[in-house]
């Protein structure tokens, strides 16, 4: 399984529910899994930015109908590299969520801005 529909899941679950002891089981089933536990230290790390904001995204000059061929955690660590939120990073973004299933889009997005 992919490690942006893996953590697809992992999102959807926890938001259908508003128990901390069921966030806390879900959470636990991923406690092995190093991809979406790779994702959240990408999310909840303070000193991991982007640079990019919505705002940023939706520049009209960096819109594109390209794709881009990579997965989440190379996206991830080109962000890490690449957080100053220059117009061709956020033409990279636009492309990597250009090439996801639509239903996947928000919650990419959600993670890398």
């Amino acid at each position: 399984m992919k490690v942006l529909s893996k953590f697809y899941d992992l999102y959807k679950r926890l938001n259908a529910t508003a128990s901390r002891l069921e966030k806390e089981k879900i959470l636990g089933g991923f406690a092995d899994d190093a991809e979406v536990k790779a994702v959240l230290h990408f999310i909840f790390n303070p000193f991991i930015v982007t640079g990019i904001s919505d705002k940023k995204l939706s520049k009209k000059n960096c819109k594109t109908t390209e794709t881009a061929d990579a997965g989440l955690l190379s996206v991830l660590d080109y962000f890490t590299a690449h957080n100053t939120g220059r117009d061709e990073d956020i033409i990279y973004l636009n492309k990597y969520l250009n090439s996801k299933e639509e239903r996947f889009r928000p919650v990419a997005a959600d993670i890398l801005v």
